[in-house]
């Protein structure tokens, strides 16, 4: 009977829409038979003229006339090979003749090349735009050859993204530094690119992380040139390093050891609730200065670090240097570091030094932020022991980040020679890296349902965030425009493609896993622009730190719309946050929950607003959108093919249980129906 009710309900509202009657009694009728064996809330607008998805255009300029050269040159020689190019490649591929394998066109080249016509095609081949292995490993200025990806690269590395090495806090407890502040005002998001050709990805991360790259390395007094030798010349700063067998600087240690009673003191969110808005970062290390035990003078700031009372919890205080480095994972113990704790443990015992930066080494070393970041987090059950040793483990994965090759070259670009480990600190202050992972580490336990973490779930927590951290950089190859087709490497981390192995991949060694890359997107830290084809755009969630999808080229339906930008639009995603943190700052500034996000969303959840259930953690008023961006050149036909899209998504949502839905679609657009004014179902669940 009620399979007949609903059929019955269904053909009729499908007769009111197509042949005229009243489409609002018809809807209701469905209502009422469907909402006993089924029910589905959809997302309200957040205000009466405000939607959750706001619509914004890539500022694509004309193409140039290198763009039009090329155009042609490719046309001819597809023309040449009997594999015609297809418009929509040079619109969106930039150095087609470079990132073609995979295609058609690059096979069809490759054996003409071998045969009677080989000079016509390699004089074809040659007159087309490519990439130059020389101005590559030279890290010369390049055309980055197209306009969407020019647009792209102005919005993102010409504001001064290059300079990141994580995403703004959402909710920072310090004012920003020089660095940060010009990119701390909610516009930075990372950015999900789909397209539909294959090509794509590979040519838009490997060409703009080789421009961020370029960017970092200065003026190249650190990173002569874009070679693994450079690269190997530059050398880790930040090592455990021995000399005759005994420790040679202690620096690096003294950054990245968690000390309980330093971290105590150099709190910001502590310092943020005394004075009750965000401090500047000098006016922390001055109140961290006034508290600090007094002592005889140092030169040596590890000596400071070290001698300073509590270097470790008591449980821990009679442990050797070998038992606390059982907290590391086995990759995380370094040659060197064994000597250097142990000379650490015995510093402790020459009595209280005083130090000018032992007050910076509070407030802002990896060390101690990863302390408190894991005490923000730990159950009631988590051991001072268990604290301290996950603090440890976590801080490895800080040190990696900062320790990359391109990591050093841009701090040697931002802060000139000095030592390199006051630059990580200044790094760290400027960029409000307590606020960073306070929120990450929130992030990752929500995803767990919230649950007390005891020791080994502290453990356990520390290890998957350095996963993130440790993301290695991807190796693509591009082509250069001789008959040889001669590789070209391309490294890429700032931005990576996701998805399967393509052609334009080096060996799978040196690949970066899938899994890899979304839990490092889905972090503060790189990646941060994401590109990848329509194929990617299924079940997977990208919003941690993204709220925008940068459509590069329409998909060919309204159902992959909306499934490309459900990727960002979900639980506790970076446009909620902003929300949150945009009304609530002031809530946290005035509880005394350990755990800033925990009493934001808190007070989220206790005000009024009309969104019901799926307030705060679903969506939340305020300025932050997802960002719907539309890429297309101007007079594009790709205008007129978005509108046609954005009304065929409206009429879409009116087909819900009709067979033959495109059909219906069609009908309803011949005939002139608003999708927006006609009644819809309703299935939301009754009030009770």
């Amino acid at each position: 009977g009620s399979e007949r009710e609903v059929a019955a309900s269904l053909a009729e509202y499908r007769q009111t829409l197509t042949v005229g009657g009243d489409a609002a009694a018809a809807a209701s009728r469905v209502r009422a038979v469907l909402t006993p064996l089924m029910t589905r809330s959809e997302r309200p607008p957040i205000g009466e003229r405000d939607d959750l998805v706001a619509v914004h255009h890539l500022p694509t300029t004309s193409p140039t006339a290198d763009d039009l050269r090329e155009w042609a040159a490719l046309r001819a020689l597809g023309h040449a090979v009997d594999s015609p190019v297809d418009l929509e490649y040079w619109k969106s591929i930039p150095y087609f003749a470079s990132f073609m394998d995979g295609y058609k066109t690059a096979d069809k080249v490759k054996t003409a090349l071998e045969g009677a016509a080989s000079s016509t095609v390699a004089d074809l081949l040659a007159s087309t735009r490519s990439l130059d292995r020389q101005a590559v490993e030279a890290y010369e200025q390049i055309d980055l050859g197209n306009g969407h990806l020019r647009a792209l690269a102005d919005e993102t590395l010409g504001r001064g993204w290059w300079q990141l090495l994580w995403v703004p806090p959402t909710m920072p407890y310090l004012e920003p530094g020089p660095i940060y502040a010009p990119l701390s005002d909610g516009s930075v998001t990372k950015r999900v690119l789909f397209s539909a050709w294959t090509g794509v990805p590979t040519a838009i991360a490997a060409l703009l992380s080789y421009e961020a790259d370029r960017l970092a390395a200065g003026d190249r007094t650190l990173l002569r040139d874009n070679t693994p030798d450079a690269r190997k010349a530059v050398g880790a700063r930040l090592q455990y390093r021995l000399a005759e067998g005994r420790p040679a600087a202690m620096s690096t240690l003294a950054l990245f050891w968690p000390h309980p009673a330093l971290a105590e003191l150099g709190d910001p969110l502590a310092a943020a609730r005394e004075s009750g808005t965000q401090v500047p970062a000098a006016s922390l290390v001055e109140r961290i200065g006034e508290r600090l035990d007094a002592g005889p003078d140092t030169d040596q700031v590890a000596d400071a670090v070290f001698s300073y009372p509590g270097l470790l919890p008591e449980s821990l205080r009679s442990a050797g240097a070998e038992r606390l480095l059982e907290y590391r994972s086995e990759e995380g113990r370094f040659a060197g570091l064994l000597e250097h704790v142990r000379l650490a443990l015995d510093t402790a015992g020459i009595g209280t030094r005083a130090h000018p930066d032992l007050a910076r080494i509070a407030a802002h070393s990896p060390g101690n932020i990863a302390w408190r970041t894991l005490r923000s987090v730990a159950g009631p059950g988590v051991t001072a022991e268990g604290l301290w040793g996950a603090a440890f483990e976590l801080v490895r994965g800080i040190r990696t980040l900062f320790n990359r090759t391109e990591s050093t070259a841009l701090l040697v670009t931002l802060y000139g020679e000095q030592p390199y480990w006051r630059s990580v600190l200044e790094y760290c202050a400027d960029g409000n890296l307590q606020a960073v992972m306070d929120e990450y580490l929130f992030q990752l336990v929500s995803e767990g349902g919230g649950a007390e973490l005891d020791d080994d779930g502290l453990a356990a927590l520390a290890r998957r965030a350095v996963e993130s951290m440790e993301l290695r950089p991807a190796r693509y190859v591009a082509r250069d425009n001789t008959p040889e087709r001669g590789e070209i490497p391309m490294m890429a981390r700032f931005a990576l493609r996701y998805g399967g192995r393509f052609s334009t991949d080096a060996d799978e060694a040196a690949g970066v896993r899938q899994g890899e890359v979304r839990a490092a997107f889905n972090s503060p830290f790189a990646p941060f622009v994401l590109a990848s084809t329509s194929v990617g755009q299924e079940g997977i969630d990208f919003h941690w730190w993204s709220h925008s999808i940068l459509h590069w080229n329409l998909p060919s339906n309204p159902v992959d719309f909306e499934q490309r930008e459900g990727r960002v639009n979900r639980f506790a995603g970076h446009a909620v946050r902003k929300n949150v943190a945009e009304h609530h700052w002031r809530d946290v500034l005035l509880s005394n929950d350990v755990r800033a996000w925990r009493a934001a969303f808190d007070a989220a959840a206790m005000s009024s607003n009309e969104l019901g259930e799926f307030s705060p953690w679903w969506m939340y008023p305020g300025s932050a959108r997802i960002h719907r961006v539309i890429a297309h050149y101007p007079l594009s036909r790709d205008i007129a093919k978005y509108e046609q899209l954005r009304t065929t998504l409206t009429l879409y949502r009116l087909t819900l249980g009709q067979p033959r839905q495109e059909d219906m679609v069609e009908l309803l657009s011949k005939k002139g129906v608003d999708g927006e004014s006609v009644p819809t179902i309703d299935l939301r669940p009754p009030v009770t």
